[in-house]
């Protein structure tokens, strides 16, 4: 249970990011935070049900069960399902305010930075000066944000990888792990930059590009 003054935090989502986010929140509190991970909302498994060690408190739809005080941050992210996730989240209705930003004492975030509501990173992420980070963000052990950085809400930005300086990741973007994106260069909104690419040109809206340097190898239906 949560001490008293304690920020208590349910994740929204199951297996795999979960697990990672959850152990983001112990690190704080073992480096003397006052936060507490109390459990999962999920839709798949019942209430009581336990993943890796984190109980399930119940579905995304039961959040206003809660107490007003239970704090939230969601582990939803996956590669081309960034629209339909989104919407999901975007439909239950939690007040902004209600989210919590989870940033592992390791990470080095400038001063300048900012980083929004909902989002988290991981171990040894590094923000550069007057970087912008959005809400529901995921920046993952590792990854590199440059100076003058934008990236846009519910992005995901996987391990290792490296965003230079003036880039545009646009909302719901996906930069896989080990993945490199060029100064200067924009990705449009819901693309997929896969794994340990180099992004050298823009990439519109929806694409999805691979390789060194990354080409198109599909797009996504809008919607």
């Amino acid at each position: 249970m949560s001490g008293s003054g304690a920020i208590s935090i349910a994740i929204l989502g199951g297996l795999g990011t979960g697990p990672i986010i959850a152990e983001g929140i112990r690190d704080m509190a073992r480096a003397g935070g006052a936060i507490d991970c109390i459990g999962l909302l999920n839709d798949r498994e019942p209430p009581g049900a336990r993943h890796a060690g984190l109980k399930v408190l119940c579905g995304f739809d039961d959040w206003r069960d809660l107490p007003p005080s239970v704090q939230f941050i969601h582990a939803l992210h996956k590669a081309k399902e960034a629209q339909a996730r989104k919407a999901r989240l975007d439909g239950l209705g939690i007040p902004l305010p209600r989210f919590a930003r989870v940033v592992h004492p390791t990470a080095v975030v400038a001063e300048s930075a900012s980083v929004g509501p909902g989002s988290y990173l991981g171990p040894n992420v590094v923000v550069m000066p007057h970087a912008v980070i959005g809400a529901h963000v995921s920046a993952r052990a590792g990854c590199y944000i440059s100076h003058d950085v934008r990236v846009g809400d519910f992005c995901f930005v996987g391990p290792n990888a490296v965003l230079n300086g003036r880039c545009e990741i646009g909302a719901g973007g996906h930069v896989g792990p080990g993945a490199v994106v060029r100064d200067e260069i924009k990705v449009g909104a819901f693309a997929v930059v896969g794994f340990a690419s180099a992004a050298v040109r823009d990439v519109a809206a929806f694409e999805v590009v691979m390789g060194v340097p990354a080409r198109r190898v599909e797009r996504l239906a809008p919607g």
